[in-house]
């Protein structure tokens, strides 16, 4: 409980319950875009 208490605050928790998404190799835009962003906040 105390270390999801600490990455609630530091906002990563949603990282642990959904992951990173991966676009795949034939990847569409919307799937660049998405892939991209989770990626970004994955390096926060």
């Amino acid at each position: 409980m105390l270390m999801e208490n600490l990455l609630r605050s530091k906002e990563y928790w949603s990282l642990i319950e959904n992951g990173v998404t991966v676009a795949p190799a034939n990847a569409t835009t919307d799937q660049q875009r998405l892939a991209n962003e989770s990626k970004l906040r994955d390096l926060k």
